[in-house]
């Protein structure tokens, strides 16, 4: 069976050694269609099962639908992606999922569970077209991979007062987010650090912001007002976030000027080395030529999409609890005494550009102009 790889490919291979003999071929061929039905009807039954209880099959679903779309050799495969994937925690989080679901149970809630597939990758679009059935919902965690809190449908579902919020669990060093030392931060300490630069960033046209390895760059936010995520989304028709910070769906045409990006490239992690970059009107228009730029590069196109190159986010990190090691993409972007810009799409946060996806450039010790008035100097408030 080394060098055949699908059942479809193993009939065929029969079909031909049995060619001249009718009734091995009748029967062969009753049994690939007798399999194909039963392949359809166990779908459903699997599906039908995941949508009303998400226990069943836990670890095993994504092999059954593998085996039972594409045949029986894609087994070992796999077996070894869900084996692989819940010891190091790489991309499959049903361990979460499950100990969210049954939190949400103990406090009294009614609780339905989606998986998205492994394969999504930045599954934005994807979210969208559930809409319809999130705002059967009051409350939507967000506990994917990939952050989707940018999306069309957030946007939506907190129209409609629902609530939202992003726990997006990529890491990058096979541990599980939910156990990293950041989630303990206090909401309110992080609501205090905020207080005074949102006032004043209320009251503003333009950002300006500098940093010691030569950034220097200018943000429009012209009827597009600051929020906050301190982690709570406890109110009706609010948005929270793991991440804590400071956000503004920027203009989208607005960002220029010249920046040195040397903390995290948010999924990707830290870079090897500080990474030049040149923005015009709202476009990352320029990526230094280099290894670490190189790497950049790679991962933007893969979006395919140039959408993603757009400016559509600036934050504030507020978190004094994280640690900008490139170990998540949350906690990267949350640290203390950050900057980061976020590229792509700035639904849900105030802004009005779609695109298949969003990440974030973070950067350390920024100083922060809100119009004329000083908000942070190198990485502390002042304000």
């Amino acid at each position: 069976y080394r060098h055949i790889r699908t059942s479809k490919e193993i009939i065929k291979n029969l079909l031909n050694y049995y060619g001249k003999n009718k009734i091995a071929s009748a029967f062969l061929f009753t049994i690939y269609h007798t399999t194909f039905l039963i392949k359809i009807l166990v779908f459903n039954i699997v599906i039908g099962m995941k949508i009303f209880i998400p226990e069943f099959g836990v670890g095993a679903v994504s092999i059954l639908i593998s085996v039972f779309l594409s045949g029986w050799s894609s087994l070992f495969a796999t077996i070894v992606g869900v084996i692989w994937n819940r010891e190091y925690k790489a991309m499959t989080f049903l361990e979460e999922g499950l100990a969210l679901w049954r939190a949400v149970q103990r406090a009294g809630g009614a609780v339905s569970m989606v998986t998205i597939p492994e394969s999504s990758s930045q599954p934005g679009h994807l979210f969208d077209t559930m809409l319809e059935f999130f705002l059967y919902n009051d409350v939507i965690i967000g506990a994917t991979n990939f952050s989707l809190i940018t999306t069309r449908a957030v946007r939506e579902v907190l129209l409609h007062g629902k609530r939202f919020l992003s726990l997006p669990l990529a890491t990058n060093n096979r541990q599980s987010m939910l156990t990293f030392d950041f989630l303990q931060m206090d909401p309110s300490e992080a609501a205090e650090a905020a207080s005074g630069m949102l006032r004043v960033l209320s009251q503003s046209q333009q950002i300006h912001v500098t940093t010691a390895l030569g950034t220097d760059l200018t943000f429009g936010k012209r009827g597009r007002q600051p929020g906050l995520f301190n982690g709570m989304a406890d109110t009706s028709g609010k948005v929270g976030s793991s991440s804590f910070e400071i956000y503004i769906g920027i203009e989208e045409t607005k960002t220029n000027g010249h920046a040195v990006v040397d903390a995290s490239l948010g999924y990707i992690g830290v870079p090897s080395s500080p990474i030049a970059l040149t923005f015009h009107d709202g476009r990352l228009s320029e990526i230094e030529q280099s290894a670490a730029g190189e790497v950049l590069r790679c991962y933007m196109d893969s979006f395919d999409d140039p959408g993603i190159y757009v400016a559509g986010e600036f934050g504030i990190g507020l978190n004094r609890r994280s640690r900008c090691l490139g170990n998540c993409y949350i906690e990267d972007e949350s640290t203390f005494s950050t900057f980061h810009i976020g590229m792509g799409r700035n639904l849900a946060l105030g802004g009005i550009h779609d695109a298949a996806g969003h990440f974030d450039l973070v950067f350390r010790e920024p100083t922060i102009y809100a119009d004329s008035t000083l908000i942070m100097k190198n990485g502390l408030p002042a304000v």
